[in-house]
């Protein structure tokens, strides 16, 4: 069986199918038209998809786009969400400064929300960011503010990163 295709199965393109890419796409595609609230967390989904594939632009086109779409609807409880994936995409092309913005601005919503499974990602890429940037001592407090919500919560901290990019 290795190296032979099942039915159905289409060619890889960077690791994804292109059924799945063109999915993504028609969603974006449906959202911009004006029919976004039904597939707004697809702009989340196709942000860390593309970013991903290795096309960090098309992420941020897409994260932009759903905090738009979510500012335009008033949707704060999801609003941390893009942010976040906007702060985690610029960390990881090393634009810390952008990266900082945009935690920044996810933690202070998520805090003004109290939604745990928005606190956490934010504490613990703002900790990564001070400890790439050697500032130990705001690494530390991030630090500790996450493990202060996997306490309170009684989730783990890998539970945390996850949860917001499911819903």
């Amino acid at each position: 069986m290795d190296g032979e295709r099942r039915r159905g199965d289409e060619p890889l393109r960077d690791g994804v199918p292109p059924a799945a890419v063109r999915r993504l796409v028609a969603a974006l595609v449906h959202a911009v038209e004006g029919r976004g609230e039904a597939v707004r967390p697809s702009f989340a989904v196709a942000g860390s998809f593309c970013s991903l594939v290795g096309d960090c632009s098309q992420g941020i086109e897409a994260a932009e786009a759903s905090v738009a779409l979510d500012q335009q609807l008033g949707q704060r409880n999801h609003l941390p969400i893009p942010l976040i994936l906007l702060a985690q995409i610029h960390q990881c092309q090393d634009q810390l400064e952008e990266s900082e913005r945009y935690y920044l601005e996810a933690c202070a919503i998520a805090e003004e929300i109290g939604e745990p499974q928005q606190l956490f990602p934010c504490y613990d890429g703002l900790a990564t960011l001070y400890l790439a940037r050697g500032d130990t001592v705001k690494a530390e407090a991030y630090l500790a503010k996450g493990l202060e919500i996997c306490q309170k919560t009684g989730y783990s901290p890998d539970t945390l990163i996850m949860l917001p990019f499911l819903c």
